[in-house]
């Protein structure tokens, strides 16, 4: 992943929810509002349709972070967007995933994160935080920019739509199931949080 400094250093004006609530903390640069959010802890939500959740909570999660963020850019008409990735979970990333391999006889977990993309940059918000990953995530098998808002069932539904068309289509994934891979990616779900 790159580094927050590929975003411009636009100074914020009040345009819009996030813009306004960040102008309150006294943040008042786009990079800085990065930094913000990237220091704010890992965290789960309760709530993932709010822009202002992580802020609220003061922990987010890639979720959540970078919805705030890209509601942010659309604010002030940055080109900063939420990209969701789908990458290969493996031990090297998540600790624990071997027996979860084992389990369920898989290569890997196909997996979802998010990211952000300026121009040619991708910047993860949750990167160096306790976010029950062992390192950044760099290769996807599939990503695709979405709305700041995009809900867990769309996301789920993507999800879905990639594996049935794409990752079950690999040799490496031949004879087994949608069924067994949606098993295994619960449990990488309950794993990366037991990690946090």
């Amino acid at each position: 992943m790159d580094s927050l400094t590929c975003f411009p250093k636009a100074q914020l004006t009040n345009n819009g929810v996030v813009s306004a609530r960040l102008l309150e903390l006294k943040i008042n640069d786009f990079q800085a509002a990065a930094q913000f959010l990237l220091d704010i802890p890992y965290g789960l939500n309760d709530t993932k349709d709010d822009p202002l959740i992580a802020i609220k909570d003061n922990r987010g999660t890639c979720t959540t972070k970078h919805m705030c963020f890209a509601t942010l850019a659309e604010e002030l008409s940055i080109d900063v967007v939420k990209t969701l990735g789908i990458y290969e979970m493996t031990e090297t990333i998540v600790q624990g995933t071997n027996n979860l391999l084992k389990k369920y006889q898989l290569p890997y977990i196909p997996h979802t994160h998010c990211f952000l993309e300026y121009k040619n940059y991708r910047v993860d918000l949750t990167e160096g935080n306790n976010n029950g990953k062992q390192t950044s995530i760099e290769d996807y098998i599939y990503t695709q920019q979405t709305k700041p808002d995009i809900s867990p069932k769309e996301e789920y539904l993507i999800y879905k739509k990639i594996l049935q068309e794409d990752i079950l289509q690999r040799p490496e994934m031949s004879n087994i199931g949608e069924k067994t891979i949606l098993k295994a990616r619960e449990d990488g779900i309950k794993l990366i949080k037991a990690n946090v």
